[in-house]
């Protein structure tokens, strides 16, 4: 049975709603982030790890 995706966090929702100003490529990492933890969830895998992923395709 597939795990839910991830619940959209708390910082996204307050951007899309204008109550926090992020960096459009701040706010894109953090949703390619949580993208990463839902493609891979049936690994064991932290948010540092998915951080880790994440900065590993910018340096690909």
């Amino acid at each position: 049975m597939p795990k839910p995706k991830s619940p959209t966090p708390v910082v996204v929702t307050k951007h899309k709603d204008k109550r926090a100003n992020i960096p459009t490529e701040e706010l894109r990492d953090a949703v390619r982030v949580l993208d990463l933890k839902d493609k891979y969830a049936d690994v064991p895998m932290s948010l540092a790890d998915a951080c880790l992923v994440r900065m590993s395709e910018d340096g690909a």
